[in-house]
């Protein structure tokens, strides 16, 4: 199985080449995703979790990530890239 970075890392590209110069996301830990000062508005921000949903359903593992967003991220996993990383990263051991 991929590593987490390395499914990030691809996303945010499939998400870039869908997305205007101004938009594009950078691979960093402090981008912001889903918090003020984001590059997405809600269709991309839809877009990036759909497409790390089906990545991840790529490699076996089924995660609700639409229903996070739709519960307002109260924790907070979603707000930079670095944050998301970190609750995929600590999923994805749960799921071992």
């Amino acid at each position: 199985m991929r590593k987490i970075n390395q499914l990030m890392e691809e996303a945010i590209e499939e998400l870039n080449n869908q997305q205007s110069n101004y938009n594009k996301l950078e691979n960093v830990p402090v981008e912001k995703l889903n918090s003020e000062g984001s590059k997405l508005d809600s269709l991309g921000l839809l877009t990036f979790i759909n497409i790390i949903e089906e990545k991840m359903s790529n490699e076996g593992i089924k995660i609700d990530l639409m229903g996070i967003l739709m519960e307002g991220d109260p924790n907070g996993v979603m707000a930079t890239v670095g944050s998301f990383t970190k609750f995929l990263e600590e999923k994805m051991k749960d799921l071992k």
